[in-house]
Parts: C-alpha cells; sequence; structure tokens
C-alpha cells in the first residue's frame, strides 16, 4: 500500500532552513558535548587533586595520632620510677597515664629478661601469675636490642572484634631532634650502650580514637575516610560496622594499588601508581578512590567521594544546558528562516522570472534586492531577454518580408501562363499552379505530395515515356548546369485528347545542405494550338503550290477554305 505513496516534495526553502537548522542545531551539540566532556575533565582533575590532598592531609593526622603516642610513651618512661625500677612509683605513673589518654587500652613493663614486671589495664591491674615471658616477642625484643628502636605492631582484634595495635619502647635516655615534638629513643646508625636499655614500655592502643578524627574529616569534605592495615582489611571507618565485621576491601582498585605498593620494592613511593581511579564502591556507588600510604606501619587512607557528589554542580548545569540546547534551536530555525529568505527569495525570483521567459513573455525583467552572483544572474537574464527581444523583432520582420516576397512570388506564379511545378529532393510535388493543373487536367489539391511521375506522364515523337528520371538526372560534374529542355512532348489527356507542351527542367543548387524544400523546376508551355497552325501553314503552303497551276483550282481551293469554320474563327472580319 505504501509503493504508491509519493515521495514528500521539499522546495529550496524548506531544504535551506532544514539544513541551516541541522548545522547550526549540530554546532550546538558539538559545542555542548566538547564543553560538557571538557568541564567534567576540569572537575574530575580538581577533585583528583582534591582527594589527593584530602588523603594526604588524613595520613599526616594518622601519623601524627601514632607518633604522638610514641612520644607520650617516651615521655612517661622517662620518670624516676623506671629508672629505679620502683614498682609502687610505675603503678601510678601508668595509672595516671591511663586518664592522660583514652586511647590505651594497656599498659606493660618488661624487664631486660623479657619477663612481664608489670602488666594493668584501667580497670584492673595482672596478677604475678598472669605476667608472662615476651622474651621473644618482636614488641621485646626489637627495642631492647642495641639500636633501641621504637616498635609498632600488627593490628590484632579483641572479642568485641575492634581492632587494636601495640607500641612499644625502650626505657632509656631519648634523643631529641631539636624539640620535645621530635623525641626518639634510636638516631640512625647510632648504637646503645650496654646498660644503657632498662627494659621495655609497652601500650596496647584502641583505634577508637581514629574514627572521630576520620569522621570529622568525611563530614568537613563530604567524602569517606578510611583505613586499611597492609592486608586491605578495614581498621578505621566512620562506619564502625566495617570495623567490626572486618570488612575486606582488597578487591577495590584504590586498596588493590596501595597493597601492590607496599610490597613492592619501592615501598609506599607514589612516583610509578596510579593514585586516583573511578569505580563501584563496596556499596555499589559509583565514584572516585585514592589512596596514601602510612609510614612505617604500612597502612593506609582511602578516601572516597560519590561521582554523583563530584559532578553535582555540572549535573544541574546538563539542565540549563538542555534549555539552552532548547533555545538555540528555536534561535535556530529563526536564524534559518531569515537565511534561507535571504538566499532563496532571489532564487524564486529569478525562477519565477525563468518561467515567464520560457512562456515567450520577453517584456519581463527580473528584479531581486540582492549582490553578488544572483544580482549578476539576474541582469544576464534580463540582458539574454533584451537580446532575445530584439531578435524576435527582427526575425519577425524578416519574416514579414520573406511572408511579402512569397506571395509576390505565389501572384507571380498563380498568373504565370505556363504550368510551374516544384519538386522536393524524393520528386514529390510541393507547388503546383493553376496553370498546370489547366495544362495536365488534375487538380491542384491531389497534385501536391504526389510522385511527378504520377502527376505528369509525357511521351517524346516516337511514344517513348518521358520520366523523372531523364529530366531530374544528377548533376555529373561542376560545369553541367543541370539544365533539360524539350520542345514537342505530348501528354494524354482524359477523353482520348492530347496536349502538346514543351518541357523546360532545371535543378536548384543545396549549397551544402540537404534540407531544401525545393530541388527543382518544372515549366510545361502549351504548344498545342501553335502546332496546329503550323501544321495548317504548312498544309495550306503545300495545297497553294498544287493548285495554282489553274486558276479554277485555285479559286475552289480558296472557297473550300473558306468553308471551313476553323480558319473563319481565325481570320478578322476584314479578312473575311
Amino acid at each position: 500500500m505504501f509503493r504508491n505513496l509519493k515521495k514528500p516534495s521539499f522546495g529550496i526553502r524548506a531544504r535551506t532552513i532544514f539544513l541551516v537548522t541541522t548545522v547550526l542545531v549540530a554546532a550546538l551539540i558539538v559545542i555542548n558535548i566538547v564543553w560538557f566532556t571538557r568541564v567534567r575533565s576540569i572537575i574530575t582533575e580538581q577533585n583528583e587533586a582534591s582527594q589527593t590532598q584530602l588523603g594526604e592531609r588524613a595520613k599526616l593526622n594518622i601519623e601524627e595520632f601514632i607518633n604522638a603516642k610514641i612520644r607520650t610513651l617516651i615521655v612517661h618512661s622517662q620518670t624516676a620510677s623506671f629508672f629505679s625500677q620502683d614498682r609502687t612509683l610505675q603503678l601510678a605513673e601508668l595509672t595516671a597515664f591511663f586518664l592522660q589518654d583514652r586511647d590505651v587500652t594497656q599498659l606493660t613493663v618488661i624487664g631486660t629478661d623479657g619477663i612481664e614486671t608489670l602488666k594493668l589495664t584501667p580497670e584492673k591491674e595482672f596478677p604475678a601469675d598472669q605476667l608472662e615471658d615476651r622474651s621473644d616477642d618482636p614488641a621485646f625484643a626489637i627495642p631492647s636490642f642495641a639500636y633501641g628502636i621504637e616498635y609498632v605492631g600488627e593490628i590484632y582484634y579483641k572479642e568485641d572484634g575492634r581492632p587494636y595495635f601495640t607500641i612499644s619502647v625502650p626505657i632509656a635516655i631519648p634523643y631529641y631532634r631539636n624539640t620535645l615534638t621530635n623525641i626518639t629513643t634510636t638516631l640512625p646508625g647510632e648504637r646503645r650502650q650496654l646498660g644503657d636499655i632498662l627494659g621495655v614500655l609497652e601500650a596496647e592502643i584502641s583505634l577508637e580514637g581514629l574514627f572521630g578524627e576520620l569522621t570529622n574529616i568525611s563530614e568537613e569534605t563530604g567524602a569517606t575516610v578510611y583505613v586499611i592495615d597492609r592486608n586491605g582489611r578495614v581498621i578505621a571507618h566512620p562506619n564502625t560496622a566495617f570495623v567490626i565485621d572486618r570488612f575486606d576491601a582488597s578487591t577495590l582498585p584504590s586498596v588493590a594499588q596501595h597493597i601492590a605498593t607496599i610490597m613492592s620494592s619501592t615501598g609506599d613511593s607514589h612516583d610509578e601508581e596510579r593514585v586516583v581511579f573511578e569505580y563501584d564502591n563496596r556499596e555499589d556507588i559509583r565514584g572516585f578512590g585514592t589512596h596514601a600510604h602510612i609510614s612505617p606501619v604500612k597502612w593506609g587512607v582511602i578516601v572516597e567521594q560519590p561521582t554523583d557528589t563530584i559532578l553535582a554542580g555540572l549535573n544541574n548545569m546538563v539542565y540549563f544546558v538542555g534549555y539552552f540546547l532548547l533555545a538555540g534551536l528555536f534561535v535556530s530555525v529563526l536564524v534559518a528562516i531569515w537565511f534561507s529568505r535571504q538566499l532563496t527569495d532571489p532564487i524564486i525570483t529569478i525562477a519565477k522570472g525563468a518561467q515567464q521567459l520560457g512562456k515567450g513573455d520577453l517584456r519581463h525583467r527580473i528584479q531581486v534586492n540582492t549582490k553578488g552572483e544572483l544580482r549578476a544572474l539576474a541582469q544576464t537574464l534580463n540582458g539574454m531577454a533584451e537580446r532575445l527581444q530584439k531578435s524576435r523583432v527582427s526575425l519577425e520582420h524578416d519574416r514579414n518580408v520573406i511572408e511579402a516576397e512569397r506571395n509576390k512570388i505565389s501572384v507571380v506564379v498563380e498568373n504565370i501562363v505556363d504550368g510551374v511545378i516544384a519538386l522536393d529532393r524524393e520528386g514529390r510535388v510541393t507547388l503546383f499552379n493553376s496553370s498546370a493543373s489547366e495544362i495536365i487536367g488534375v487538380n491542384q489539391d491531389e497534385a501536391v505530395g504526389q510522385k511527378i511521375d504520377t502527376v505528369l506522364q509525357l511521351y517524346d515523337e516516337n511514344d517513348y515515356p518521358i520520366t523523372s528520371a531523364t529530366y531530374l538526372q544528377e548533376k555529373s560534374s561542376e560545369e553541367d548546369p543541370h539544365y533539360y529542355y524539350h520542345g514537342a512532348l505530348h501528354l494524354d489527356l482524359e477523353n482520348d485528347q492530347q496536349r502538346i507542351v514543351s518541357l523546360t527542367a532545371a535543378g536548384i543548387e543545396s549549397e551544402g545542405t540537404d534540407d531544401l524544400e525545393v530541388t527543382a523546376i518544372l515549366l510545361l508551355h502549351d504548344i498545342t494550338e501553335e502546332e496546329e497552325l503550323e501544321r495548317m501553314k504548312l498544309d495550306f503552303v503545300s495545297m497553294a503550290a498544287h493548285e495554282l497551276r489553274t486558276p479554277l483550282t485555285t479559286l475552289r481551293g480558296y472557297l473550300s477554305l473558306l468553308q471551313d469554320e476553323k480558319v473563319t474563327n481565325k481570320l478578322g472580319k476584314e479578312d473575311q
């Protein structure tokens, strides 16, 4: 059923509007896509920089959290109670320690032999039978070694499901690096003298303090900041459920990159690793994530922020861009209509003008209010119309002259006593005057268009037929005038009558063209009466010569002639 439907026809104006609108809208779309992509890239880059800075900030806070615990532990190990190894004073010192730092959940004093000498929590003191031998424990072995290095242990979990880690420092005279904040128990390459280390002070630290710090940062920035250990498990998070559930985040790109880096030879270097990733987090929320390494514990700080939050401003601008595109479409249509009018109005005017000229109205002139090629085209068409009008006037004048000459020739030909016949190249009659009709006895209308041999049948004195092949012979050479004449030919008429005519045939030179309407002219002159009078004269002379021998015979001869009506009709009244 759709085969019979005609395709819609669009004029040049509609096509121009469509084309201009399409180009403008396409340009707007491309510009907005480029703009959107560029702005998104800029926002993403700014967010990456912001997240990286936030990760570094959280890293410094956590490192400061650990270092502050170490410094506090060193300071408390420098009291007289530890150097005098007075257990009562140590107990009082450590009890005060719990009051100063709520993150410390257990304190232990280990002697030089690795045996615990004092262990207590904020709630109780462990009895002597619960004190253990820690000589093989890294928390004792590392600080009590010759270099007196502070020790930070691995993360572990207690029955409450919360993470803890251990810090231990040697009980020895510390080193000061300019200020108290840089206090330490070891210097690179500096060995302790025998007897300098009097034992080890160990503290169990809860990571609860980090939760508040991370929560503050998250609320301040809108990002989620949490801490993982070297295996990718969450050890500090604003949402404690992740900590208690020991959530394994090692599959997240940022965490996986952190683990890969700390396990490599570069340690915690960022020089050859990708810091920011875009991925779906554990809650299937698309966002950006970055990481930072915490030395020397090899923990990692992860900063995550949802894409919607980052691009919220840009997403709001999408609506503005949509309205802008609609407005741009409306403006594009208006511009396209205006442009199409400027372009197509002259073309339509020229087209209508050309149609008028094509219909023959050469007096019409095309008027366009524009410049450039279209104006030049209109002027060219107007000039052509003016020249054609002049040519038409000239041709009409020439036609009138030719028509007048033709009429003159027709009048002359029709009034010629002799028969005039014009033939075309195929030997057909194209002109047949009234004298030829009277001589031959054929109507003019019947003769025109017929072959000449059908209309004109001539015979010589021997009754041999004279056809067109004889008097329309081809020209043999340039000197051949292509002329034929015969003085006495007879033709048969109706009622067994004959007429004697002379025939003159002449060809017409074509001068290089083969489309002439007339190629030969035949002239028939009726000499029937002349031939009859000539015969009568000959008879008279013959009879006169024969009969003059006697007057009577002469008189009888004259009388017999006078009795002939034909002779009498030829004589005037005086002769009679």
